[in-house]
């Protein structure tokens, strides 16, 4: 009769040690408690020079949905900026994961005494627009938007699903709030997010064909991009360095 294998206290140690704990998620409202200031040097953007300088006075302000994706869902936006060549927007040069949005005003220059008002106006056209927590999709292939001054591409994927008749009509009521207080609003009326950019004012055929994202290489990219969900409880709106929060209904 052979001999029972208790096993030893080596033994539990080393599995112990083998044993891989999964990470903790961050809190939901992280990025906005640890959100950085914007900096005017252009050794901080790649030699680039803002296209807003500062002013006294004045504050940068951006309305926009937050969505961070999963690990795996961060693995596979990252597998398609390396498809297509471009820099990411996704993942930084450190491997750190970055918070994605999309848009629902253009860069905002609030005055210090419209900054309360411009929230108020804010929350209250948010509340009154009775919109629930919203599901949306991105849909393939990537679209290209080029800023003002022709200096950057993004590469963005557009958002549609069940939900986006919603989204869009939130997006709307955001600027209708921003000519309220005599700011822009966003010219282009495709909700994106973006992933990626490029240097100047490119197609994005130029950028899709030089990734081979629609031959053999990338065929991939399409269903895993377009079974991506996102979850939206809420409106953010970032003044300065300070992130407000608007639950949408339905979400406490």
């Amino acid at each position: 009769m052979g001999l029972v294998d208790y096993g030893s206290d080596d033994d539990q140690e080393d599995q112990s040690q083998n044993e891989v704990v999964p990470r903790v998620p961050l809190p939901a409202r992280f990025h906005d408690i640890y959100h950085t200031p914007p900096r005017a040097g252009s050794e901080f953007h790649n030699g680039r020079v803002r296209t807003m300088p500062h002013i006294e006075g004045k504050w940068p302000s951006h309305v926009y949905f937050d969505w961070t994706p999963t690990n795996s869902e961060y693995a596979l936006l990252s597998r398609v900026t390396d498809l297509l060549h471009i820099e990411s927007l996704v993942i930084n040069e450190l491997g750190v994961q970055l918070p994605l949005h999309i848009s629902l005003s253009d860069t905002l220059m609030l005055d210090t005494e419209d900054r309360e008002p411009f929230m108020s106006a804010l929350n209250r056209s948010i509340v009154g627009g009775s919109s629930p927590p919203l599901r949306l999709r991105l849909q393939w292939p990537p679209i290209a938007l080029t800023n003002a001054t022709k200096t950057r591409t993004f590469i963005a994927l557009r958002v549609h699903g069940p939900h986006a008749a919603l989204a869009a009509d939130i997006a709307a009521r955001v600027s209708t709030v921003c000519r309220q207080f005599d700011q822009p609003v966003l010219e282009s009326h495709v909700l994106h997010v973006s992933i990626g950019w490029v240097e100047g004012a490119v197609g994005v055929d130029s950028v899709v064909d030089q990734g081979g994202a629609l031959a053999g290489d990338g065929a991939w990219a399409s269903s895993a991009v377009n079974a991506m969900e996102l979850v939206v409880d809420g409106v953010k709106a970032r003044i300065g360095r300070q992130v407000h929060f608007v639950p949408l209904q339905g979400h406490a």
